[in-house]
């Protein structure tokens, strides 16, 4: 019944790595995983302030940083063009941490 993923055409014109780093990135959000720079969206994006705590805050994972650099996870909030669509070390780490090793 929910078998399907739709995938808009809004990343028709990206390399095949950027669709796979969009992807990729949405389904980290499926598994717990919010934005890194969610503190600070200008850091990938450009601009945009904080996205605020969602009631929540974030719980830093050990073996990651606690200051988000463009390009270091795949769950920044924006893309670059030049997105490989691979996890980052600090992604590997976090998953690891989240959900046993073998990643």
């Amino acid at each position: 019944m929910y078998g399907t993923i739709n995938i808009g055409a809004g990343l028709g014109s990206y390399s095949v790595d950027v669709v796979e780093h969009g992807i990729t990135h949405e389904l980290g959000h499926t598994i717990g995983l919010r934005h890194t720079d969610f503190y600070n969206r200008s850091i990938s994006c450009g601009s945009g302030g904080s996205e605020g705590t969602a009631g929540v805050g974030a719980i830093h994972i050990p073996g990651t940083p606690t200051t988000v650099m463009v390009g270091g996870s795949i769950m920044n909030s924006c893309f670059r063009s030049t997105e490989t669509g691979e996890f980052t070390s600090y992604d590997i780490a976090a998953l690891n941490a989240l959900y046993g090793g073998g990643c």
